[in-house]
């Protein structure tokens, strides 16, 4: 909000000056269209630019912005935003949202969906029910929409098996998914918005024999967890100073991966 104030003020300086703007009035509301038709050329996206081409081809005046401008754009993204600080400290509505829409003392919600889901799917990876990732996340989605207060998916599902679990932030399609079985490992990211909180689990499973090199994978990314769960900190301590903790067992056999330490499930 600060940063658009002072553009429109500026904004404003310039058309006192003589100065001649042009306004893609698509990309902006009625209200900033009517304070500023009297001062600018309202021009379709990309006509401008062509009309400041001919314009500097013709003549030898010098097209430059207000400095004003760009100190305004420079303090206003040096500025804290307040708003980030709101969205990371839950107060205890949130925090009781949270837990309720995983498992409320009165009501079945998103962790019984997901028991109901993986006893479904092991079940039929058992019997070699041929299923592809889209129909398994197809069916985690009907498990979920029979909670109480569940209003849509938080996000994608990311479901993937072998290498496509690998891929950070794979989505499944029907034209190009894989069939899942008992050879290789799968991955499940999904998450569901409900009335008073959202979710987000990631869990990577194998229903079959898993291979010494996927073992051994999957142990150092254990001892992440676990190394993460053991470790004592001062308050404030950034995040940062805690990732090597994650990741250091994977680092001595030459492994790592590439999202941040909220996620294990890429390595590399």
């Amino acid at each position: 909000m600060l940063l658009l104030i002072k553009t429109l003020i500026a904004l404003s300086r310039l058309a006192e000056k003589g100065a001649k703007l042009w306004l893609d009035s698509s990309s902006v509301n009625a209200a900033i269209i009517t304070a500023f038709k009297s001062s600018c050329d309202m021009k379709k996206k990309g006509k401008a630019g062509e009309e400041v081409g001919e314009k500097e081809a013709s003549s030898n005046d010098r097209i430059t912005g207000d400095p004003s401008v760009h100190n305004g754009v420079i303090s206003a993204v040096y500025n804290v935003s307040p708003v980030a600080l709101a969205k990371s400290v839950k107060n205890d509505a949130e925090i009781e949202g949270m837990k309720n829409s995983h498992l409320s003392s009165t009501k079945e919600r998103d962790a019984a969906a997901l028991a109901e889901f993986w006893c479904w799917l092991e079940e039929e990876i058992c019997k070699s029910v041929p299923l592809t990732e889209v129909q398994i996340a197809e069916k985690l989605l009907e498990f979920r929409q029979k909670q109480d207060g569940f209003i849509e998916t938080s996000f994608d599902t990311i479901s993937g098996y072998g290498a496509n679990g690998a891929i950070i932030h794979y989505r499944p399609t029907p034209e190009s998914c894989s069939s899942v079985g008992s050879d290789n490992l799968f991955l499940l990211d999904s998450g569901a918005q409900y009335i008073d909180g959202t979710t987000d689990i990631t869990r990577t499973v194998h229903f079959g024999e898993a291979s010494p090199r996927q073992k051994e994978c999957f142990t150092r990314v254990l001892q992440g967890h676990i190394a993460l769960d053991q470790a004592v900190f001062p308050e404030r301590t950034p995040g940062f100073v805690l990732d090597v903790l994650a990741r250091s067992s994977l680092w001595k056999i030459g492994l790592d991966y590439r999202h941040g330490s909220n996620f294990f499930n890429y390595i590399k």
